[in-house]
Parts: C-alpha cells; structure tokens; sequence
C-alpha cells in the first residue's frame, strides 16, 4: 500500500500582516496534487494543523473545502485527516460521520471505543492532538494530567494492535527541536510525550528523537516563504 503523508498546511496564515491563502492555494493545486497524480496513492494522511488557528478566514476554510472535493471526490482517493493544536478539534469534527462515507476521514476528538479507519486492510489509528483535560473527561480518569498520560490512555485504549497498523499523531515529542516556523501557543512550559510513544506522528525536527518502533515525520506543502 501507498500512502503519502503530509502535514501543517496552516491553511490562513498571516505572515508579516500578509494574508498567504493565495500562495497556498497554487502550492497545494499545483505542486501538491502534481504530486499526488503522479504517485497515485492508496490514500492521503495529513497529521494536523490543517489550519493555522481555531477559527480560520472564510477562504482558508473554502481552500480546504476545495481540496477534499479535488482529492476524495475527483480522484476518488481516501483522505485521513487529524487536528492540531492549531485546529480547533470540533469544527474539524462536524459532519465527519457523514463525511465518512465518501472517504474523508477526520478525526478531531477521541472518545472511548474509538477503532482505526481501515483502509486496504492496513489500520490507520488517528490521534489528534491530545488535550489532556479533554481525555481526562472523556475517558472519565482522573489520572490523566499531562500530555503523555492522554497519549498512554488513548493508546491503551485500543487493546490489541495489528502489526501492520499505523498511528497518526500531532504531537511535540521530548527530545525534538522547535523550528524558527513555530508559533507558540503554550503558556509556561510547552507539554510533551516521551520518546517512543508515537510510532507515526507530525512532529518538528525528527533527526533528535528516537522511536520504538519505524516511524516517519512530515514537513509542511505550504512552507513559510517570509
């Protein structure tokens, strides 16, 4: 199976007051989906950050819109998609089971019972970025009070995995590098999981993190150009 994994399209952001929408708009019609018709993939996965904030301009939201219909509904090509911390997790969630149905899978929150989304018989297992006052609530576990003790509990809650399976995070994982491109959005000491917790994730700066198990980080289609 292929796949091609992308991330942190930060659809809607303003660099030095300047609207990028309409530059990132002709990376992903151009560049992106050049990409995607000359690989022909089994499906795409983009790990978070669809969005550069929670509430996004009127034509990022479009831009994005556009994209599902160009990518799910014109190639018929399956999309799994999870938010960021940038995403604000229920607005990327509304309609999703609905959306499921024509193999646009998007993942915002994670309940318990939640499976993975399968797709030629490989299981993918979407995590979005993990609150840890939402998992603490969801899962009604009063134990749950840093970064990694959301990841750990939503991952146990899986029971059994398949070997073949994937797991696609958003997470800042210890021991990884901040970039010049990162926007704060933490106040106090950024959270984090430990190291060899995620075996697929969207984190910055792989070359100083060691995994358990093969893993794979992704940059961003629509880099900063400022």
């Amino acid at each position: 199976m292929k796949w091609i994994h992308t991330a942190d399209w930060h659809l809607g952001k303003i660099v030095h007051g300047r609207h990028m929408t309409e530059e990132q708009q002709i990376i992903l019609f151009e560049s992106f989906l050049h990409i995607v018709d000359q690989e022909k993939p089994d499906a795409i996965v983009v790990a978070g950050d669809l969005y550069d904030r929670a509430v996004p301009p009127v034509e990022a939201v479009d831009l994005l819109d556009e994209m599902w219909r160009a990518l799910v509904l014109e190639r018929g090509i399956p999309v799994l998609a999870i938010a960021g911390n940038h995403d604000s997790a229920e607005r990327l969630q509304y309609s999703s089971k609905l959306l499921t149905k024509v193999g646009l899978h998007i993942v915002g929150k994670v309940e318990p019972g939640t499976g993975p989304i399968v797709v030629n018989d490989i299981p993918f297992y979407l995590m979005p970025f993990l609150e840890p006052a939402r998992i603490r609530y969801a899962f009604g576990d009063e134990s749950i009070r840093t970064h990694h003790d959301a990841l750990a509990a939503v991952v146990d809650s899986y029971g059994a995995i398949d070997a073949r399976a994937v797991a696609v995070g958003h997470s800042f994982v210890a021991g990884g590098l901040e970039t010049d491109s990162e926007r704060q959005l933490s106040v106090g000491t950024p959270a984090k999981s430990r190291k060899g917790c995620m075996p697929r994730s969207a984190i910055r700066r792989s070359d100083t993190c060691t995994t358990v198990t093969p893993s794979a980080t992704t940059g961003s289609p629509t880099a900063d150009r400022s």
